[in-house]
């Protein structure tokens, strides 16, 4: 029989990880509200726990946040965010999954002014661990039924009309973001379960704040995560792994 206090024990750790407090806020406002206990960084619902990690913007601050986590301790990491898109036909506030990320700028500057990753660089190989054929890739699956996509992170978002030409011909379909890498890099060197969820807030354009959507775009990446956090507390959505 099992005893009493072992209600009390989570059944499942999942860590909600976001650059930036508005990026989660309104979930954090509906947990606020629905949790069964919380302190300042952790709540309680259907027995679960939710953890909130608030890294700060850039992979600098998203790699250290990470490394400073007992990732061990978690069953499931959500990483959300905002993101830009270089596909103009992608409608603004589209929520997406990014399946595989790779840091766009990570590497050197030929004399041509060309890019060299640090793969052509041979300074990792393509396939080393967790890269593979220098992309980090996602390999657990969650069946989210939203569009997958790819994802480059860079340090400096684009905004020349010469950037975006360069990076829109070489990863067409992809997702622009400052920390997606870092996630990716950490959960696949500690082993931990994890998807990345995006909303796009904006075409990779030159730079025009008025075409972007920050808050229509947040509420729904929140809405999204609110029914996800749901679905999984609630047991309708099962962890498993697509291996």
């Amino acid at each position: 029989m099992p005893k009493p206090q072992d209600s009390l024990i989570p059944k499942m750790h999942i860590l909600l990880v976001a650059a930036t407090l508005p990026e989660l806020n309104p979930c954090l406002q509906f947990l606020d509200k629905v949790s069964e206990s919380k302190t300042l960084s952790h709540y309680i619902l259907s027995h679960h726990k939710i953890s909130v990690l608030i890294s700060g913007v850039g992979s600098p601050a998203m790699a250290f946040s990470l490394g400073q986590y007992n990732l061990n301790e978690v069953d499931l990491v959500i990483h959300a965010g905002l993101s830009g898109a270089f596909n103009l036909n992608l409608e603004l506030g589209t929520i997406v999954e990014i399946e595989k990320e790779k840091w766009s700028d990570l590497g050197a500057r030929d004399r041509d002014g060309s890019f060299i990753d640090i793969h052509d660089l041979g300074l990792s190989d393509v396939n080393q661990f967790p890269f593979q054929n220098k992309w980090l890739i996602n390999h657990f699956d969650l069946n989210l039924k939203i569009p997958k996509m790819s994802g480059i992170t860079t340090n400096c978002v684009s905004g020349s009309e010469l950037e975006i030409k360069s990076l829109s011909e070489k990863y067409p379909n992809a997702i622009e973001s400052m920390e997606g890498a870092a996630v990716f890099y950490a959960c696949r060197m500690k082993d931990v379960k994890f998807v990345s969820i995006r909303s796009i807030s904006n075409h990779v354009q030159p730079r025009d704040k008025s075409l972007w959507k920050i808050q229509e775009s947040i509420q729904s990446l929140n809405q999204y995560i609110i029914s996800l956090l749901q679905e999984l507390t609630s047991g309708q959505r099962k962890i498993r792994s697509s291996n």
